[in-house]
């Protein structure tokens, strides 16, 4: 495809226009570095922040391969229904989880009392605690990340080697070779989202990593310079973690339809049993939350008291999910079908930093550039206007998962051959014509999935929404957040479940409408 000059323009503009927020705040920390307070603390807190998210993010991944292997490449029954399982159990967010975990070991949880009279100095809110909870809540999300690689390798290299081998000394010897470099990739993933989260090191309480004490100094103790000293390291582990992305160069397989699944043999029952109880640790809170909200009426009392917040939460993650779907697909197509230059490595390494800037920074830039255009003598009383109104945190949120959407669009055309394309401008169609009259034709039901988990994504962020939201009003998140730290047990489970309701009727529509066009597509095959 040729370079457009006009969508090169259009897509310079816009991509400017999402780093502005963080191109103003890395500028005010050069501007003021001389004058900026130092931490005196950063070797301990960079220390706690990677053994946290180090340690977490080992812990997903190990039990991601586990069951990426189990649902993705092992035959037992029930396998097709255990993987949907864990593909919806990536809607339930951190702060659900957190909920659920403090209902089960918190101070005054379930089996609280049983375990410290085996352990009399056993505590959830250590690092410890914090590590559990964040490893089973992004576990789901390497599940499915691990499945994906697992199942589009090459099934003739396994046939053959499975003629001398056990499966078990196959996939040691022969699969994970295969994708070692994508597993280092998905750890360094793993390790920035839960770097960027701040939700369960907040609630539990432990204060001594890098992000906590970024959204601490500017939301609690008012402290923006002391912040902004501290964004400077976060911005070189990013940059670190881009030159590592750019020098693996992982290992890109394409989609295959594998009949071959390994049978263990007498294993197979102790490795299903493993399976299944991952996956309800995967789902363990549903039943907690439904547990401690004890009645229907105590459900339908908390709804009362916040179906504002369900409308509101709706309505602002509606417009950020349709922004960042509709700006997401033809920027990653343009990515994917454009000619390599220097200005799509740019691209690509500005949507990768953009994609792991953590909650905290990404509210301090919002609220910063905010504040600064407001005072600006033309476009001033618009900013003004927009900084009491939902328009800033939609904003927010469209600059921080906007790159997300753009990755997860750009390995969707990946898998799609651009005969297509090749043909429709043979027969003289324009670049829009060819886009908007084959590709999106194409990735219809991919632009729906994209935009259920960037609407999960937007739900489940409660920093950016703390640090931005307009005063007077509030979203689903940030109440769940409020009566985490107030420990109200049986509002904070209502109001629980109804997010997951929230979520899961999303989700369910998605997978509906998926299956409609599935069935279309089809019929209109079998009709061909």
């Amino acid at each position: 495809m040729k370079t457009n000059k006009l969508f090169v323009f259009a897509y310079a503009t816009l991509l400017t226009l999402f780093l502005a927020p963080y191109l103003f705040i890395f500028s005010q920390i050069l501007y003021t570095g001389q004058e900026m307070p130092v931490y005196d603390n950063i070797p301990l807190l960079l220390t706690n922040t990677f053994i946290y998210c180090a340690a977490s993010a080992l812990f997903a991944l190990l039990i991601g391969i586990f069951m990426g292997y189990m649902l993705f490449r092992v035959h037992f029954p029930g396998r097709k229904l255990a993987k949907y399982i864990a593909v919806v159990a990536i809607a339930i967010p951190s702060h659900i989880q957190i909920s659920a975990w403090i209902g089960f070991f918190g101070r005054s949880g379930i089996l609280t009392p049983y375990l410290q009279t085996i352990l009399p100095n056993f505590s959830l809110y250590n690092i410890y605690g914090c590590i559990w909870i964040s490893a089973w809540a992004y576990a789901p999300l390497a599940t499915i990340c691990c499945g994906v690689m697992l199942h589009n390798i090459d099934e003739k290299i396994e046939i053959e080697a499975t003629t001398y081998r056990s499966p078990i000394f196959v996939f040691l010897s022969v699969l994970l070779p295969l994708i070692k470099k994508n597993l280092l990739l998905l750890f360094s993933c793993l390790f920035f989202l839960i770097f960027a989260d701040v939700k369960v090191t907040d609630v539990l309480g432990f204060q001594n990593t890098l992000t906590q004490k970024i959204y601490l100094l500017f939301n609690i103790y008012y402290q923006p310079q002391l912040a902004l000293s501290l964004c400077i390291p976060g911005f070189v582990l990013l940059a670190f973690f881009i030159a590592a992305i750019k020098s693996l160069r992982p290992a890109m397989f394409h989609t295959t339809q594998h009949k071959f699944l390994y049978h263990l043999g007498k294993w197979k029952l102790l490795f299903v049993s493993i399976t299944f109880v991952i996956l309800c640790c995967y789902w363990l809170a549903l039943p907690i939350l439904i547990y401690i909200t004890q009645s229907f009426e105590k459900f339908y009392t908390v709804f009362q008291a916040i179906d504002s917040e369900i409308v509101h939460s709706l309505y602002i993650c509606t417009l950020s999910t349709t922004m960042i779907v509709v700006l997401a697909t033809p920027l990653a197509w343009y990515i994917k079908r454009v000619p390599k230059s220097f200005f799509v490595t740019y691209t690509v390494g500005a949507l990768l930093w953009l994609a792991f800037i953590p909650g905290p920074i990404a509210g301090i830039a919002t609220v910063r550039i905010v504040s600064f255009l407001s005072s600006l003598p033309i476009v001033g009383d618009f900013f003004y206007f927009c900084q009491d109104t939902s328009v800033v945190l939609v904003w927010a949120l469209t600059a921080k998962f906007l790159p997300v959407g753009i990755m997860f669009m750009y390995f969707t055309i990946s898998q799609i051959t651009p005969r297509w394309e090749i043909l429709s401008a043979i027969d003289g169609h324009s670049t829009w014509q060819t886009f908007f009259r084959v590709v999106l034709p194409i990735c219809k039901r991919q632009m729906a999935f994209c935009g259920a988990i960037i609407f999960i994504f937007c739900m489940g962020e409660t920093i950016i929404s703390t640090l931005v939201i307009a005063p007077g009003t509030t979203t689903l998140a940030i109440r769940i957040l409020t009566l985490i730290h107030n420990g109200a047990r049986a509002d904070l489970s209502a109001a629980s479940l109804w997010f997951l309701v929230v979520i899961f009727c999303i989700v369910a529509i998605i997978f509906a409408y998926n299956s409609q066009n599935k069935i279309l597509t089809t019929n209109r095959k079998n009709i061909l």
